[in-house]
């Protein structure tokens, strides 16, 4: 119980601190709390011990000197003071005693007294942290098997002075890190700056991260694996003391300058990916390092070669991780570019020509940055002949005109399908297995697809052009024809113009329209209905008006009688005043006959004598019949 209370007034009230940070490189460091050799809590690297005056041999100060030789710890050797000893016994057995009599006891005067012992006795308590503090500032001070000369009496400042020359004699490989101010925060700026060329390509490393190197490549040749938790460990330990973000960041420096690279099983870490993964202490164990292969000269000119000409561009990257990301980035957004053509196959059957290289292309986004440094350059013939038979020819195509070309040519083939049939020649089935042409993007494919497309263009309007005359011809006949009747000539000029503007309006469908079989089928349909019709219209207005009856009275023999104005007859027949004539096409005129063919002169015979019988049925049926 002594000894506990002792610690607490030398290392809480006099020290205050679990971890003591020393001003050369603002790093804190944690110790183990000793006192008199006995360990009190967590055990750390380094160490203070305080020897008292219940020590065997406080008093053998060769024997702490030496001690210090071999163990990394500040011996503290407090002056002998009978006062701190029989004090603090005495508070130990106060506090003890009243805490025991205030239980027990009931009377108030009793409880009162023990209240006056016991606020004496933290006043005798405030009394030992100052006599603690006193002797700690006027201690003998050993380390590294020499007593520290320290100046004031300070206890405090005394003992972290000479913590820091613990920290100096512990960790001499501290200097390596020149007191530069490391931070966890930096590592992703680190990273950065390496990706853009800005740390520079210098072929020497400073000295902290060459020691961490050669440590890396030793393991290496050795068969030792190491991670990023035993080199943690291995530099935050003596000789090298370093702090956690110190390491961190002289490793960064070492992955940046293409120096290490690391891995994640089997996985080569990215830039982003491993700014994430050295701040992630809980992947710390599974981050394995190893030292990045060596590349010759001429093996970095041969991949920026490649570069320069495959890509047509200047590769700016000088160490192989930046050259083989730099190349990685480019094949990846061709890959882009080409993927959004390949999509675009279901219009342009000839882009599927890109799918297999787009699937090698996007194969690269796994590729280790070795790779790319070692056995692209072997495949250079093959991505050349791709860029140049393939690749390039493809773009050229789809960005140029020769896409408008072959829109041109689908969109014939779309507006004029109606009218294909109706033309001859070999243009179209050619224009048809060029659409579908896996090399019409090659040579001169293209420029035939355009000549069989505007000579197929070029015959369907003539084709056209012939069809609309040969119909608004036959419209035009049809009006002299109907015309040049005698009735027509009889007519009111109105009667006239209106009966003439039912053939202007047809001639303006058929000089507007631009499908073959629409101006077939509107030249037959006016000849057949609509001239029919005016026929029979202009036969009807030619009718003499019928002459006007006299009204006799209907006697009661009569079977007439007058109904609504109109005469109705005792058959129930209404007169109106003027018959309906009727018309009928010759053509439509229909002739029942057994053969499906005329081939003697007996079935010439035969089917005029049926044709007439049909004429002369339509007559018969009141039908005028049009020729």
């Amino acid at each position: 119980m002594i000894a506990s209370q002792l610690d607490k007034l030398i290392y809480d009230g006099v020290l205050k601190n679990r971890k003591i940070r020393w001003e050369e490189n603002n790093q804190d460091y944690p110790f183990s709390r000793k006192l008199d050799d006995k360990l009190s809590g967590r055990e750390s690297e380094l160490a203070i011990n305080v020897i008292t005056s219940f020590h065997d041999y406080r008093e053998a100060f060769e024997k702490h000197k030496s001690d210090t030789l071999f163990n990394h710890e500040l011996r503290v050797v407090l002056p002998e003071s009978a006062r701190l000893v029989s004090d603090l016994v005495l508070y130990k057995q106060t506090e003890k005693y009243v805490a025991h009599e205030t239980k027990a006891t009931q009377q108030d005067n009793i409880k009162r007294i023990l209240t006056e012992k016991g606020l004496h006795n933290v006043e005798r308590y405030n009394q030992l942290k100052a006599l603690t503090s006193k002797l700690v500032g006027s201690a003998t001070y050993f380390v590294a098997g020499k007593e520290v000369e320290l100046s004031g009496e300070d206890g405090q400042g005394k003992i972290i002075r000479a913590f820091g020359e613990l920290i100096k004699y512990t960790y001499p490989n501290l200097k390596m890190l020149r007191d530069i101010s490391y931070r966890e925060s930096d590592i992703p700026d680190i990273i950065k700056k390496a990706g853009q060329g800005i740390l520079g390509d210098d072929t020497q490393l400073p000295e902290p991260q060459q020691e961490m190197f050669s440590h890396i490549q030793s393991n290496s040749r050795g068969g030792v694996r190491t991670t990023v938790k035993s080199l943690l460990e291995k530099f935050e330990s003596k000789p090298y003391g370093w702090s956690y973000a110190a390491v961190l960041c002289n490793l960064a420096y070492l992955c940046a300058n293409s120096k290490v690279e690391v891995r994640e099983a089997t996985n080569l870490l990215d830039d982003a990916e491993l700014s994430r993964a050295l701040r992630n202490i809980s992947v710390h164990g599974n981050l394995i390092l190893d030292p990045q292969v060596e590349f010759t000269p001429s093996q970095l000119r041969a991949v920026k070669d490649f570069y320069n000409d495959y890509f047509e561009k200047v590769a700016h990257a000088s160490e192989p991780k930046a050259i083989a990301k730099e190349l990685q980035d480019a094949f990846l957004e061709q890959a882009s570019e080409l993927d959004k053509l390949l999509s675009q196959a279901s219009q342009y059957p000839f882009l599927r020509v890109l799918s297999d290289i787009v699937e090698q292309l996007n194969d690269f986004k796994t590729k280790p940055y070795t790779w790319f440094m070692t056995e692209l350059v072997k495949q250079e013939d093959t991505w050349f002949d791709y860029k140049e038979r393939t690749i390039d020819p493809v773009v050229k195509f789809m960005k140029g005109s020769q896409k408008s070309i072959y829109d041109a040519a689908k969109q014939v083939l779309t507006d004029q399908k109606a009218n294909i049939d109706y033309v001859e020649g070999s243009e179209y089935q050619s224009i048809q297995d060029a659409l579908v042409n896996a090399d019409i993007y090659k040579g001169n494919s293209i420029q035939r697809l355009k000549a069989d497309s505007e000579a197929l263009l070029s015959k369907i309007q003539v084709q056209v052009k012939a069809e609309q005359k040969s119909s608004v011809e036959s419209i035009c006949s049809l009006e002299t024809k109907l015309t040049s009747f005698d009735e027509f000539k009889a007519l009111e000029l109105q009667r006239q113009e209106e009966l003439k503007a039912e053939f202007k309006h047809v001639v303006t469908k058929l000089e507007q329209q631009s499908l073959i079989a629409m101006l077939r089928d509107e030249a037959r349909r006016f000849e057949e209905q609509t001239y029919s019709q005016l026929v029979q219209k202009l036969m009807g207005w030619s009718q003499p008006a019928p002459e006007p009856k006299h009204e006799e009275k209907p006697d009661a023999e009569s079977k007439n009688h007058s109904v609504d104005g109109k005469t109705k007859t005792s058959s129930g027949a209404q007169s109106t005043g003027k018959s309906q004539i009727k018309s009928v096409s010759a053509k439509q005129i229909k002739v029942e006959y057994a053969k499906p063919w005329l081939s003697t002169v007996s079935d010439v015979e035969g089917y005029v004598e049926e044709y007439k019988k049909a004429l002369l049925q339509a007559i018969n049926d009141g039908k005028n019949i049009q020729l």
